[in-house]
């Protein structure tokens, strides 16, 4: 199911698309569109903040953000114009599963771990000694 929000002025998606089982349109973001004030809800294709090209349905991929680890892509959305991840985690974290098992399926289904973005798949950058 995808939920879109339109404007009869502005035929493209304004603020979200759900549940995508395809790669919607996209760029790489450049870094203008992280600057304060950048409109997320302009017309255009959906923007990446990862370094890597985002990945296929079914492949995997190491999510670095919170410890979540390796997972497999299950779908796409596009939340203000930033292209995102649905994703299954091999082994999430106590505290994830803990905070999610209360979940209604309605909400989450349950082959669903966390939503993330590019910048969560790229490793962290090493401090220097």
């Amino acid at each position: 199911m995808s939920r879109k929000v339109f404007s009869k002025d502005r035929p493209t998606v304004l603020a979200a698309e759900y549940e995508l089982l395809a790669l919607p349109e996209w760029r790489r973001a450049v870094e203008a569109d992280f600057a304060d004030g950048h409109d997320e809800d302009a017309p255009g294709p959906a923007l990446w903040s990862g370094k890597a090209d985002p990945p296929a349905i079914g492949a995997r991929v190491e999510v670095f953000m919170n410890g979540f680890g390796p997972a497999v892509v299950r779908g796409y959305f596009v939340e203000h114009r930033w292209l995102g991840l649905y994703v299954t985690c091999d082994n999430p974290p106590a505290w994830w599963v803990e905070q999610t098992k209360r979940e209604k399926p309605a909400r989450v289904a349950p082959w669903i771990g966390p939503l993330v973005f590019g910048l969560d798949l790229d490793a962290p950058a090493r401090r220097a000694s």
